[in-house]
């Protein structure tokens, strides 16, 4: 029993300490909405949120009542009002805030021009292609009814419908009462009436009410929060086709075979995927992975395993490099600000190195410092493989790796080069490459990294590169080797993101000009979609973005040991499914704060941002704090 109660009290010690460091998480849920920006959650469990306790609604209970249609609610004459409407029981609550296109603006490029975010309608018609992309850019017909609660779009012309052939529409299932639809809260938290049941409107997470409210099960109200939260940089988690993709192949075979690739759980489909990433990379062949850590953490054991002797090497057993050039050692060199996968593959392969006879050595060096890497490289003994990782975009900073820096370098001191473009593959290039065919470089690396969940807007990872990595890490990698491959539906789902990001490529164009209207309206630098607003201590950085919550807007505060201590901050992560009008909001309550924002001195380099030009609208903004 004491063995027992050891356990017990060491879990116990932990969570006190996480408790006490105010680093214990809590998984917050909200209710599913077909939004790339958007999310709703019960009044109740804002409430908990904002006084730090743990959520009360029971969302798998009440979660099977909800359906989905969608319709076109009555607005003013010179505008339409389009909204996604979720059927929660006897109630509908609308999931999308009204869309007004200005019909009587100037013609541009063919399209009508948006009074939400300013931008092009596209193609012509009545929808604008940049913020109404959240509600499955539904093409409505100006002729309508405006008293009619019923979507008239025409049952020969689908190609705006979120469902595909007509056979499969929803949008004339109508709203069963509109009326109804005032039991959604769209504002600011204080005006719900302060926490979950309380009646004060000054209720505050420090109101003696707070307990018994948050204990009420009543779950309210929807309220809708503004993510600038995600990761769905394109916005296309939510596209239509994106959506039909999925559901085709679940109807058509479900999930598909439930196997490791190697075993059986490889299809076409995945073939496919993967000779489309290939040629978006520029690479012989890509491999994909359940998800982008462990193909980083395949990546890293694979190239620490030590090649065995054969006779046709000539080699009787050596223990640093065989006569014919190949190494059993590595060094594996790291920027300090790599992600969790990369650092967490880099010292499983360090610490397993004696398992497959080979030597590893792991060095970090300082971020974006070439010139402490290059003095690392050269202490590097002779005969010993050098492997250089790095993220081409830094997910806390939202800087950018001197990948033309790294190109030249490892010109002087060969080595290997993996880089981990999860957050900017889609983003950046001309063709959403990433950040090394936006630089010029994509033939200097040897391992493009990448992810399915990030602006592809499914789920999965992947390794672009030559035919013969891919074939050591499928049979290296045991992060693929003993993992059961993606869903054919998530598959489908990604294929269909990297044609419509190829055809769309206003999205990139929008989600730039996103990351230039913040820029300047904060006055710090907005190197790329993800955009940190630096504060400094832990206290104003958590009452910033509690103030923000309660009025509506997510934007999670990253603290130690994530960030360095000193250096915490808001993260900001920009969507081409943000409006103009988002930013704009966003801005105004950060200003409204007078919570002064930190400049970090590595942002203020030119290296830390894509040389001008390099990508659609992108290019660095370094502009003083007005704040």
């Amino acid at each position: 029993m004491d063995g027992f109660r050891l356990w017990d009290d060491w879990l116990k010690g932990s969570l006190a300490h996480l408790k006490d460091a105010q680093l214990l998480r809590t998984l917050r849920p909200t209710v599913w909405c077909n939004s790339s920006s958007e999310a709703y959650i019960h009044r109740a469990d804002l409430g908990a949120w904002l006084a730090g306790q743990p959520p009360v609604v029971r969302h798998y209970d009440q979660g099977a009542a909800i359906t989905m249609s969608a319709a076109v609610v009555p607005g003013d004459s010179d505008s339409l009002s389009t909204h996604v409407v979720r059927h929660y029981g006897d109630t509908d609550y609308y999931c999308m805030a009204p869309i007004n296109l200005d019909t009587a603006a100037a013609q541009d490029a063919g399209g009508t021009r948006c009074r939400r975010c300013g931008s092009s309608g596209g193609k012509g018609g009545d929808r604008c292609v940049c913020c109404c992309s959240r509600s499955s850019n539904k093409q409505t017909d100006p002729s309508r009814n405006s008293n009619s609660n019923r979507c008239h779009i025409s049952r020969d012309n689908h190609h705006g419908c979120s469902s595909g052939p007509p056979a499969h529409c929803r949008y004339d299932a109508g709203v069963k009462n509109a009326a109804a639809a005032i039991s959604l809260e769209t504002g600011p938290a204080n005006r719900f009436g302060g926490n979950a049941g309380c009646s004060t409107s000054s209720c505050s997470p420090s109101c003696s009410c707070s307990k018994e409210s948050i204990s009420n099960t009543d779950p309210g109200p929807l309220v809708r929060l503004r993510l600038y939260s995600l990761n769905d940089y394109l916005g296309l988690a939510s596209h239509p086709e994106v959506s039909e993709a999925a559901a085709r192949a679940a109807r058509q075979i479900g999930m598909g075979p439930r196997s490791s690739a190697l075993v059986a759980g490889y299809t076409h489909s995945h073939r496919q995927l993967e000779e489309g990433l290939a040629q978006l990379k520029g690479t012989e062949d890509c491999l994909l992975f359940p998800t982008g850590f462990g193909a980083n953490l395949a990546v890293m054991t694979s190239l620490a395993y030590a090649a065995p002797t054969s006779a046709a090497t000539g080699c009787t057993g050596c223990s640093a490099s065989h006569t014919d050039g190949s190494s059993s050692a590595l060094a594996i060199f790291s920027d300090e600000l790599n992600h969790a996968s990369i650092i967490d593959g880099a010292r499983l392969a360090s610490r397993g190195s004696g398992a497959s006879g080979g030597a590893v050595q792991l060095h970090v060096y300082r971020h974006n410092d070439l010139g402490h890497l290059e003095d690392l490289l050269a202490d590097t003994p002779p005969g010993v493989r050098r492997l250089v990782v790095t993220d081409s975009l830094f997910s806390m900073d939202g800087d950018f790796a001197d990948l033309r820096g790294l190109s030249s370098l490892r010109r002087r001191h060969p080595f290997l080069l993996a880089v981990d473009e999860a957050h900017a593959t889609l983003v950046c290039g001309e063709g959403g490459g990433g950040a090394a065919e936006a630089m010029g470089v994509a033939h200097e690396v040897d391992l493009h990294i990448g992810t399915l969940s990030k602006a592809f807007g499914a789920l999965g990872g992947f390794v672009a590169c030559s035919h013969s990595f891919k074939q050591l890490l499928l049979n290296r990698g045991r992060a693929f080797v003993y993992s059961t491959s993606l869903p054919v539906p998530v598959v489908e789902a990604a294929g269909a993101a990297l044609r419509i990001s190829q055809r769309e490529s206003w999205r990139r164009t929008h989600v730039w000009s996103l990351v230039r209207r913040l820029g300047s309206g904060l006055g710090i630098p907005a190197l790329s979609p993800v955009v940190p607003l630096v504060v400094g201590p832990e206290g104003p950085t958590l009452e910033l973005s509690s103030r923000l919550l309660g009025e509506g807007l997510h934007v999670p505060a990253i603290r130690p040991p994530t960030v360095p201590p000193g250096t915490c901050r808001l993260r900001v992560s920009l969507s081409a499914a943000h409006s103009y009008d988002d930013v704009d909001e966003l801005i105004r309550l950060v200003r409204q704060s007078d919570v002064p924002l930190v400049r970090l001195p590595h942002l203020l380099e030119p290296r830390a941002a894509l040389p001008s030009g390099c990508s659609s609208g992108a290019g660095s903004l370094l502009l003083s704090s007005r704040l």
